[in-house]
């Protein structure tokens, strides 16, 4: 029944989630309302300012581009920008600790996102409250630093292509690399999500689905929200995940991986099809699942790890016992 948690490790420290509570709302029947933050948006403004400033000063020690996809020019930007003396107003502004500055590891990633206030389910319905923190806040939260009432909220897909199956990423980059994981970021606070001319879904289809997968909406069937996720530790993140089905078949859907050209197609290496059958994901899962990944950036192919913000999805949506997870875990005594 949407707006009944089912779903809930007893050990969620271990095992990486909270909860996965059902909802089955269709796209046009989950609305939202904003209240957005004055001091985010200016820290969004001063970041903006300190990221030219840096640029400038990039330019002068590489002489390629900066690529944000590339560790030596993160290590090198991540230096200049975190040096910037107005760094230190941005952290005020946001009621952060500044001694925390070496944890903002992506310090160019600049971005007004989506915080959870709560959400309001019925059956068939549901509604987001939202507000907003900055990108700052959630690397923060990511790092495992206090970051009081900040509770964010990202989008995710389960992306169908018409033959049943399902593709996933497997992320690249500097942020949990080998992993996989659903077509998924951070709830971007736009302008039409403030003012309502985007709905959550819009967001995640155009900001999310569109530029990392190269799916556009004409290849979309249909979508619904299939769940909302709550992670424990990390970003300690609401997900609110949809069901996207397509047109396209397997090979389609591939190949427009394969040839999208936008730069947040970098955020996967590649992108997997697994079987949509309760028995593809469920061996899927007993592949690839080792519960609570940390974000290890030197983690290797062989080591790849299922992360519990994509797997709890996976499994609510296959009807599979959700307590496998949690044995899965005890059984293999380890952790990514």
């Amino acid at each position: 029944m949407a707006g009944k948690t089912i779903h809930q490790f007893s050990n969620p420290r271990i095992i990486g989630l909270v909860s996965v509570q059902p909802l089955r709302v269709p796209v046009e029947n989950f609305t939202h309302a904003c209240e957005p933050s004055v001091s985010v948006s200016e820290a969004c403004r001063m970041v903006g300012e300190i990221h030219s400033r840096s640029l400038l000063e990039f330019s002068k020690r590489c002489p390629c581009p900066f690529d944000k996809y590339n560790p030596s020019h993160g290590e090198l930007m991540g230096g200049i920008m975190r040096s910037d003396p107005q760094m230190k107003e941005v952290f005020n502004l946001l009621s952060l600790d500044y001694n925390d500055l070496g944890k903002i590891y992506l310090p160019w990633w600049n971005e007004e996102a989506g915080r959870e206030i709560r959400t309001e389910c019925a059956p068939g319905r549901a509604r987001a409250i939202l507000g907003s923190r900055h990108s700052y806040q959630t690397q923060l939260l990511r790092s495992g630093a206090p970051a009081p009432g900040i509770a964010g909220v990202s989008v995710a897909g389960i992306v169908m292509p018409s033959d049943g199956s399902i593709a996933i990423g497997l992320r690249s980059g500097l942020s949990y690399a080998n992993t996989f994981h659903l077509c998924a970021g951070a709830l971007k606070a736009t302008a039409g999500l403030k003012d309502g001319a985007e709905s959550v879904y819009d967001i995640f289809a155009g900001h999310e689905l569109l530029p990392e997968f190269g799916i556009s909406q004409s290849d979309v069937a249909d979508a619904s929200l299939l769940s909302k996720t709550v992670a424990y530790g990390g970003d300690r993140d609401t997900s609110f995940v949809f069901l996207v089905r397509l047109k396209l078949g397997a090979e389609e859907t591939i190949a427009r991986f394969s040839q999208n050209t936008h730069e947040a197609k970098g955020e996967h290496s590649t992108v997997v099809l697994v079987p949509g059958s309760a028995s593809g994901i469920g061996g899927f899962v007993k592949s690839f699942y080792r519960g609570a990944a940390e974000d290890n950036p030197d983690r290797k192919f062989a080591e790849r790890a299922l992360l519990p913000q994509c797997a709890g999805p996976l499994v609510d949506y296959a009807g599979l016992p959700f307590r496998m997870l949690e044995k899965l875990v005890l059984k293999k005594n380890q952790w990514a």
